[in-house]
């Protein structure tokens, strides 16, 4: 993938790698962090054909590399990929455990004298955010 921050000449990145821009320059700087964010259309993605690329598919911003949080970026498609990986087994044993805490709570519900009712509707994805799925980065 190319990059093309103008007025410079376009460089040369790979997909899907980290990649980290850094200038002494606060003008460059502040100017390159408001293209790569998509704010202005000083920063241009292309393809190694230099077919231009849409923001939003050729780039996720992190941001401030010193500031980044990674399970803000990547939490959702880890859980996505986490969900779509899971063995049969897995997924029956889980489908098991929502089913006897949806019970558990619908049964200490009826101690209160108001009419409660439990959602029963299974969501796998909701499922594995539940004990909060999220990347261990050392810090």
């Amino acid at each position: 993938m190319n990059i093309t921050f103008y007025p410079y000449h376009p460089f040369s990145v790979q997909n899907k790698k980290i990649t980290v821009c850094s200038t002494s320059s606060p003008e460059v700087y502040t100017k390159l962090i408001i293209g790569m964010s998509g704010a202005q259309e000083t920063v241009k993605f292309s393809n190694d054909q230099y077919e231009l690329m849409d923001y939003s598919k050729a780039v996720i911003w992190g941001g401030d590399v010193a500031a980044i949080n990674l399970n803000h970026l990547f939490q959702n498609r880890l859980i996505k990929k986490f969900a779509a990986d899971l063995t049969d087994q897995q997924r029956q044993k889980l489908t098991q455990l929502d089913s006897e805490i949806r019970s558990t709570i619908l049964d200490a519900a009826f101690m209160y004298e108001l009419t409660l009712d439990v959602n029963q509707e299974w969501d796998l994805q909701r499922m594995i955010k539940f004990p909060d799925l999220k990347l261990k980065c050392n810090t």
